[in-house]
């Protein structure tokens, strides 16, 4: 293997310990229907050169089911604990106060051929510098063929760390729900 392969490697190594299925497959199946029509947001169709690994995807009426759908993650203590345990931070009481951020989103393609590290990449738009754990659900199989760095099949989810690095594939297209919580 060549050095990328090895940082790849380790990098999902990394986050398998705190892969999980926080929610339950019914709320999955309905936002999964009801979003399956839904739409780039402007500004990311404005603005579609901005370094961000993903856009925000929206329509009408999708905004409460996905704070419903967070909500529900935070409210499991075991999903909290899994969330501390991978930033290493102390666990804090579940509680959908420690939703600070939400949304669907659709990891964009790079224009390279080759996987890039980019740093900090789950810090939160919305007040960054203290929101620095992201949730990820995926709304299908992602990995490396779409976007996402390494495997998680639909329904699972990830918490990655807002200051931490990551290597992203060249290639988009997986879609998610993602949303920061706070850990501090």
């Amino acid at each position: 293997m060549d050095e990328q392969s090895d940082k790849v490697a380790e990098q999902a190594r990394k986050y398998s310990g705190s892969v999980g299925r926080g929610l339950l497959n019914e709320q999955l199946a309905e936002i999964i229907e009801f979003s399956s029509d839904a739409q780039r947001r402007d500004w990311f169709e404005r603005h579609e050169n901005v370094p961000f690994w993903y856009e925000r995807f929206d329509k009408s009426g999708l905004t409460p089911k996905l704070s419903s759908l967070a909500d529900s993650w935070v409210e499991i203590e075991e999903n909290v604990k899994r969330a501390a345990v991978q930033l290493d931070r102390p666990s804090k009481a579940a509680s959908s106060k420690l939703v600070k951020a939400f949304g669907m989103y659709r990891f964009k393609a790079w224009s390279k051929e080759h996987w890039t590290l980019v740093p900090r990449p789950a810090l939160s738009i919305v007040n960054h510098e203290k929101i620095r754990a992201m949730i990820c659900v995926a709304l299908e199989t992602l990995g490396p063929h779409n976007g996402f760095p390494f495997e998680l099949q639909c329904g699972q989810d990830v918490c990655i760390d807002g200051y931490d690095t990551l290597l992203l594939p060249p290639t988009g297209g997986g879609m998610a729900i993602l949303f920061w919580i706070d850990l501090e």
